[in-house]
């Protein structure tokens, strides 16, 4: 299995590489600040890269708890032996202006419903966390196509670890506080 970190390494150096995706990331970002509150969506599809499609996910409580968020979705990595569904590209922007993330819907290409049936879920979810059927329900997505179906876990921002993984999510979050290798840095 490759390791958590190593997942997303190269894509890390791909995107803060490409000068011209991280200045439109930023200003795209940056345009929020002269809107109100209620005129801001959550979440803005951004580019079609030749892998997959980028979004920015403007949800201050996902920033807010990035590391606490990055480090659930590596206990889950690590707990089905890397076969757990996650984004392809989840990293914070600098100064928390955003998360640049895979776009699961591929640009309004497939139908997104942003929670899973229970039966559908993922059994580590059940073993990691402690929270309710509907909470977990809602820590994947349900994408859908014309024969395409994928159920990526990524919302974890409600849900609490159960007590025997609190030492390595604490653990995991304080790495991630002091790293900067999902750090998407602006060149301005």
């Amino acid at each position: 299995m490759v390791p958590f970190d190593d997942r997303f390494h190269e894509m890390h150096e791909q995107i803060q590489k490409n000068k011209s995706l991280v200045s439109r990331v930023f200003a795209l970002s940056e345009s929020f600040d002269s809107l109100r509150m209620d005129e801001i969506k959550r979440y803005y599809p951004i580019e079609t890269t030749e892998l997959f499609h980028l979004g920015l996910d403007h949800s201050g409580n996902h920033c807010r708890f990035y590391e606490e968020i990055l480090s659930k979705m590596r206990i889950l990595y690590e707990e089905s032996d890397g076969k757990i569904d996650l984004p392809k590209v989840y990293f914070l922007l600098e100064n928390r202006r955003g998360i640049l993330s895979e776009d699961l819907t591929g640009n309004d290409y497939y139908r997104l419903t942003d929670r899973t049936e229970f039966n559908l879920l993922n059994p580590v979810l059940g073993k990691v966390f402690q929270s309710n059927k509907l909470d977990l329900e809602k820590t994947t997505f349900q994408i859908e196509g014309w024969n395409y179906l994928r159920n990526p876990v990524i919302d974890l921002d409600h849900v609490k670890v159960k007590p025997e993984y609190e030492k390595v999510l604490n653990i995991y979050t304080q790495h991630y506080k002091n790293k900067n290798n999902f750090l998407i840095k602006n060149f301005n």
